[in-house]
């Protein structure tokens, strides 16, 4: 009977400094992810970067679209691509098919320097992968697409004020 309670305060233990390292990790993720000095991306904020790595997956999109792919309001949306815009990195379009619709699309500039940017996240996400198994590879990977999700969800759950989240389970 020791041993089991033995085993299962290790396990705790560890599982505790797993979730220590993580929680110690995340702010230099973060820091290691900005654009380097001098890029043309460095000045950014988080929604404008995600605008133009959105834009990069398409030939263009409507601002509507731009807006309900990044979870925003279409007010935000047009204050992130007023920025863009000013920034030479994106420019909008009136289509023929429909001269009411405005089109976003990334400029050559913008469409070179997310294509750069993309590939060393991937050189370096690469690099950790090369020290890890298949399957570890896997869990690292799931691991980190359930944790942006929880992040993004208490951020949603924030909501403009910055009130914190209400604990899981609670009634909102």
């Amino acid at each position: 009977m020791e041993a089991i309670v033995a085993q299962t305060v290790d396990s705790s233990n560890s599982l505790q400094a797993d979730v220590d390292a993580v929680v110690r990790a995340v702010p230099e993720i973060v820091r290691g992810a900005q654009a380097p000095r001098g890029s043309a991306t460095r000045e950014l904020g988080v929604p404008q970067v995600r605008a133009l790595i959105q834009l990069a997956r398409a030939d263009g999109m409507t601002m509507g679209e731009l807006a309900r792919r990044m979870g925003v309001s279409c007010a935000a949306t047009t204050q992130i691509v007023d920025q863009l815009v000013a920034l030479g990195l994106v420019v909008r379009e009136r289509p023929d098919w429909d001269r009411r619709v405005v089109v976003v699309r990334l400029t050559e500039r913008a469409q070179a320097t997310v294509r750069e940017a993309l590939a060393q996240r991937a050189r370096q996400v690469e690099e950790v992968f090369g020290q890890l198994t298949a399957d570890e590879a896997r869990a690292f990977a799931k691991g980190i697409q359930l944790l942006a999700e929880v992040l993004v969800r208490d951020l949603d759950r924030r909501g403009p004020t910055g009130a914190r989240p209400a604990p899981a389970g609670a009634s909102e």
